[in-house]
């Protein structure tokens, strides 16, 4: 019963903030479905951003569980150790674009994959980006995906936001290189009070 009157005081608000601001019902209504769609989208990215950080820890454990092994080994032959270290820092597999992994594989649907625009075993480690598989675009995803409100800012300069991507600057760098095009946006929305 408490459930149901909060959620008519809800609606009772919503329906006072829509005719406040000039909007239909149905207008307001498509603005909050809206919302919640990029609200979805953006909790996904973050989503996946939490399972690449968990891959990155879980691979960081084994590396040091077999280099404790090969030190253990050592101790009986010292080119062990070489052998069981360049088997755990070797990159195997990994795509250096979507598009190459869509190549190698046809059956990957769009989402977040790991690729290596740098290369294989060259430079730094594979990022975690959202792969496009229809059109074949690669997005790096960053910390700035939810909107900020930055106040009453006016004069020119009076905010800045620095914005950390899910990849390094040589990663990047090595991304633009192969490819044909690159974009990035930033929408900036004003609301006059």
């Amino acid at each position: 019963m408490a459930r149901h009157i909060k959620m008519v005081f809800y609606v009772g608000i919503l329906l006072a903030v829509a005719m406040a601001n000039g909007l239909t019902l149905e207008e307001r209504f498509e603005e909050l479905s809206n919302n919640f769609v990029e609200m979805k989208r953006i909790l996904a990215i973050k989503d996946s951003r939490l399972e690449a950080l968990e891959l990155k820890v879980q691979k960081h454990e084994e590396k040091v569980t077999q280099l404790e092994l090969a030190l253990i080994n050592a101790k009986s032959s010292p080119m062990k150790l070489n052998e069981i270290s360049s088997k755990t820092t070797a990159r195997s597999g990994i795509p250096r674009t979507c598009r190459e992994a869509h190549l190698a594989d046809p059956s990957l649907t769009s989402g977040m994959h790991w690729i290596d625009p740098d290369g294989q075993a060259v430079g730094d480690d594979p990022i975690y980006v959202y792969c496009d598989m229809i059109s074949g675009s690669t997005s790096i995803v960053h910390d700035t995906e939810t909107p900020t409100d930055v106040g009453h800012c006016l004069d020119p300069g009076c905010y800045s936001k620095s914005i950390n991507y899910n990849a390094t600057i040589r990663q990047m760098t090595a991304l633009a290189q192969l490819s044909s095009e690159c974009h990035q946006s930033i929408q900036v929305s004003c609301h006059i009070k």
